[in-house]
C-alpha cells in the first residue's frame, strides 16, 4: 500500500519521499553553491538535476500524482537527476565531499535514499518501501530529519499470512 501524504496544519508536517529527497538534495546544492560563488539554479543546471529549479520539486516533476505508475516514474526520474548530481560532485568537489558542512548534508541525502528506496525486484530502477510518513516539528528540517525519520517513520505493508485480513503497520528499528 502507498502512502502519499499530505500537510498537517499545526505544529508539524508530514513529508513524502518525493518531497523528502528533494528537500535534502536542494540543501546540497545551496551548500554547493556557497562555496562555489554560484547560484543554486546554475549548480542545479550543472549537475543536472532540473526537479530543483522549480520551488516544488514535486512541480518540476510534472506528472499525474494519483497515477501509481506515474508516481513511479517520477520517483525514478528524481533518482536519476540524483544519480548526477552525485556524479557531478565526485568530479567537481572530491576534497569537500568529505568536509562539513556539505558531508553533513550529503549524508542526510544517502539516508534518505537507503531507507526510503529500494531496488524493484523486476530490475526496474527505484521503488518506495512506501511513500513514507515522517513528522518533522515546525522549524526540525534538515537537522533534526536523521533523528525525526528514524524515530516517526512507519512502513505500512500488508501481511501475505493467509489469515490476516487487515494492513498492520511495522516500523523499522
Amino acid at each position: 500500500m502507498a502512502i502519499d501524504s499530505s500537510p498537517l496544519e499545526g505544529a508539524g508536517r508530514v513529508e513524502d519521499t518525493i518531497n523528502l529527497l528533494g528537500h535534502a538534495a536542494r540543501k546540497v546544492v545551496l551548500c554547493v553553491a556557497d562555496l562555489l560563488g554560484w547560484t543554486a539554479d546554475r549548480v542545479a543546471r550543472e549537475a543536472g538535476i532540473p526537479a530543483l529549479l522549480e520551488a516544488s520539486v514535486k512541480r518540476a516533476l510534472d506528472t499525474e500524482w494519483s497515477d501509481p505508475n506515474a508516481k513511479d516514474e517520477a520517483l525514478n526520474t528524481l533518482v536519476r537527476q540524483l544519480d548526477s548530481l552525485d556524479a557531478w560532485l565526485r568530479q567537481r568537489l572530491p576534497e569537500e565531499l568529505r568536509k562539513p558542512p556539505l558531508k553533513e548534508h550529503l549524508d542526510t541525502l544517502a539516508q534518505i535514499r537507503t531507507q526510503d528506496l529500494e531496488p524493484d525486484p523486476d530490475g526496474a530502477e527505484a521503488t518506495t518501501r512506501a511513500f513514507a510518513k515522517v513528522w518533522l516539528p515546525t522549524g526540525a528540517f534538515p537537522s533534526r530529519i536523521r533523528i525525526c525519520a528514524m524515530a516517526e517513520r512507519a512502513r505500512v505493508s500488508v501481511s501475505t499470512a493467509t489469515n490476516a485480513t487487515s494492513p498492520r503497520i511495522s516500523i523499522p528499528i
